[in-house]
């Protein structure tokens, strides 16, 4: 749904800096925040974030 970018101080070491977050809906029908981990170019997460979509399509939750 979105993809972010952190502060300098807040990314990681080697200069990773881009996630993405979405919203799930869990088991129960219950909507969850999923963060993911970091990436470092934009379209990395943008990528990350289709492919995790597409996997949770795939598993009906």
């Amino acid at each position: 749904m979105a993809v972010r970018q952190v502060s300098k101080k807040d990314g990681t070491k080697d200069g990773r800096r881009w996630y993405f977050y979405t919203y799930i809906r869990d088991i129960t029908g219950n909507k969850k925040r999923y963060k993911s981990k970091k990436y470092h170019t934009q379209k990395e997460a943008e990528r990350a974030e289709r492919d995790f979509l597409t996997k949770v399509d795939k598993r009906g939750i």
